[in-house]
């Protein structure tokens, strides 16, 4: 009996803190293309880079941030070249000999 929960022990608000505790979830549920479409996703990082660098144009931290998230849209830019400019070297290479597997860097 010592180690019953009463009522006066137990939660009074419902808490989902398992969800909310968890940023991996939270951020991966924010920047999915469910929410946003990767034109969006690339219109508001613009838009922050921008507003970043009216804001505080001397202000070093904010100068690290402005080049973080122009190094995040840079990848992201890149990373959209990338399968075709795979395609035209595989094509440019020719076909993989019979027998040997792809190449996959």
């Amino acid at each position: 009996m010592s180690y019953d929960i009463l009522g006066e022990d137990e939660d009074r608000y419902e808490t989902d803190t398992p969800d909310e505790a968890n940023w991996r979830i939270r951020a991966q549920q924010l920047y999915s293309d469910k929410v946003f479409t990767r034109t969006q996703k690339l219109a508001l990082l613009d838009e922050k880079i921008e507003l970043l660098k009216q804001k505080s144009p001397q202000d070093n931290i904010a100068k690290k941030l402005i080049e973080e998230l122009e190094a995040v849209r840079f990848a992201e830019v890149e990373g959209e070249k990338a399968p075709q400019l795979k395609a035209s070297k595989q094509q440019q290479r020719g076909p993989d000999p019979e027998g040997l597997s792809p190449y996959k860097p």
